[in-house]
This record gives structure tokens, sequence and C-alpha cells, in this order.
């Protein structure tokens, strides 16, 4: 049987930004073996177990918190809190993974968020897979297109920026050697800064983004049958950077307050 281009397209699509970000990363640092175990596990847990358990544990939610909420405050809670909860944890035991595999190699607050980053992107890289395809489905290969800019270019570090964050506060931890209560509570901090990051996207970005491409015309309540090309190419780049450039710069200054 021939293998569909359709396919093809979809699977480098969806691997390529982690594929850019991995080989960037190896020409600039140079790993060692431990090192490159690690970002390995890591990105396999984002790619494999976290989006396998998180895709159980989300239906879950969306089967059953209609009948303890209510159907319509379901609607807002699954996506805009429950979601990210469930998966920001999922990733964040990903870092247990990789310290069993290759313990020490990504110790600190740098090598904490760089296996925070790669299991964002495996997360991204499954879950484009599924979207990308939902997308060629419904809008063949214009609406393909759009999704690949959209998720797989725009909004790609979104998923590496959570889980980065997380990281961040157990690099801090093991940074400052802190133990027992100290210890779970920075952990803690990090995990929330996770899950409200993505909360955040959620919630509100993503409502904002899906505004701007609806491209409703004045007065009219369906939306255009294609967003405008000024909006794919200024209007959501802008939103995504408003919201991820404070991420990431916030990112930059804690590694740069670790020890060397």
């Amino acid at each position: 049987m021939a293998l569909q281009p359709e396919l093809v397209l979809i699977v480098l699509a969806a691997v390529a930004p982690a594929l850019l970000v991995g080989t960037l990363t190896a020409l600039l640092t140079r790993p060692d073996g431990r090192q490159v175990a690690g970002a390995l596990v890591a990105f396999l847990w984002g790619a494999l177990a976290a989006t396998f358990v998180a895709s159980n544990l989300n239906d879950f939610a969306l089967a059953h918190a209609p009948a303890v909420v209510g159907a319509t405050l379901a609607d807002v809670l699954v996506p805009a809190l429950i979601g990210p909860a469930v998966e920001e944890l999922v990733k964040a035991a990903g870092f247990v993974a990789v310290a069993l595999v290759a313990r020490g190699a990504l110790r600190g607050v740098r090598g904490r968020i760089a296996a925070g980053v790669f299991i964002g992107f495996g997360f991204a890289v499954a879950e484009n897979v599924s979207y990308y395809l939902l997308a060629a489905v419904q809008g063949g290969y214009d609406g393909l297109g759009r999704a690949i800019w959209l998720r797989g270019v725009v909004q790609s570090a979104n998923h590496a920026v959570f889980a980065a964050a997380a990281g961040a506060a157990i690099g801090w931890a093991d940074d400052r050697e802190l133990r027992g209560y100290a210890r779970a509570r920075v952990v803690a901090l990090g995990l929330l800064a996770a899950i409200v990051l993505h909360a955040i996207w959620n919630g509100v970005l993503s409502h904002a983004i899906t505004a701007v491409l609806c491209n409703a015309p004045p007065g009219g309540t369906a939306c255009a049958p294609t967003p405008d090309t000024s909006d794919m190419l200024l209007g959501v780049p802008a939103l995504e950077a408003a919201f991820l450039i404070p991420s990431a710069v916030a990112l930059r200054r804690v590694a740069r307050r670790a020890r060397a």
C-alpha cells in the first residue's frame, strides 16, 4: 500500500520543530552521552507517556465533569483548568523518568529547563499530529497549511515553556539543595506556574486567537470561510509573542541566576 503524501507531510511538520530545537541545542552545547540520553527520555516521555495518560484523563474528565458541575460549567472548566492541570502534572512526571535514566545529566536550573523543553516538544509532536489530521480532513491542504503555520510555527514553543516553568523550579531546588518541606514548596510553585500559564493560554489567549481567525463580517455571527491573511501573519503572531516572550524572559532570568 502506497504511503499517502498527506501523512508524510503531517508527520514531518509535527516533528520538525523538535528536530530543529534538538539540532540547535546539540550544536551549541555539544552534550555528552548522558545528556543526550536524558533529552531523548524527556522527549519520548512527552510524546508517548504524557500524551497517552493525559488524553485518557482528559476524556474521563469530559465524560464525568458534566454530572458533577453541570454541562455549562464543565465546558469551561475542563479545557481552561482541568486539562492544563492534568497535562502539566503528567508532563512533570517526566522529570522523574529523566532522573532515573540519566541521573545527574540534566540537574540544576539549566538542565531541568532543558528537560522541560524536550518534554514539551515531545508532547506537542503527538498532539499536533492529531490536530493536523483533523485540519486536513476538514479543510484539505489549505486547512492543513494553516494548522501547520499556527501550531507548528507560531505556537510551537507553548508546551515547552509550560513544562520548562516546572523544570526551573525543580532545578532551583536542586541548586540550593533544598529538602523536605522547602523543596516541596518550591516544586509546587513551579508546577502551579506551569498550570497557570497553560490555563491562561487555554482560557484566554486561544479564545482571542479563535475570535481573530473567525474573521466574522461586521454585524455578522458566522465566521468567514477563511481567516484574513494579515491576521494569520501578523495578528496571531503578535498575540502569541505577547504571551510567550515574557514567559521566556522570566525563564532566562531564573537560569542566569542559577549557580554556574
